[in-house]
């Protein structure tokens, strides 16, 4: 019931094994619940890996971590942040083009106006902070 993230194979294993796709609901709400944990509390060289995990879960489930990045601002600051890392050292040949087509198919997967307002937000945000990171 409690575990202690590091950068080090067991949190790397959990992390894959959370961005694994559910369909249990339960099991779906469970895994993002231990996700936003980590998300939070993640420092160092966890924090600079957890990009990819952070796209894959909210292309995965875009509904309920839009959901949570509406409630919880601390959150969305840190998604914020491991997007714009991740579009950073992926994507740099291509980085507004791949933040833009992101943003776009995650808009498409939602289904409410308040989520796709909070997207909306993220969106300046990330490509703000993507130019910061290449300055």
């Amino acid at each position: 019931k409690t575990f202690v993230i590091a950068d080090n194979d067991e949190t790397i294993d959990l992390l894959m094994l959370l961005t694994s796709s559910f369909t249990n609901e339960n099991e779906v709400n469970n895994a993002i619940n231990i996700f936003c944990e980590i998300c939070k509390n993640a420092d160092g060289a966890l924090a600079e890996a957890l990009g990819i995990y952070a796209i894959i879960m909210i292309e995965n489930y875009p509904n309920q971590m839009i959901s949570k990045m509406t409630e919880d601002k601390e959150l969305q600051s840190q998604y914020i942040h491991y997007i714009a890392t991740h579009f950073y050292y992926n994507h740099t040949t291509a980085g507004a083009s791949a933040v833009d087509d992101f943003f776009k198919k995650i808009g498409n997967a939602l289904d409410s106006q308040t989520k796709i307002n909070t997207l909306s937000n993220l969106k300046p945000r990330v490509k703000e902070l993507l130019i910061t990171i290449s300055d």
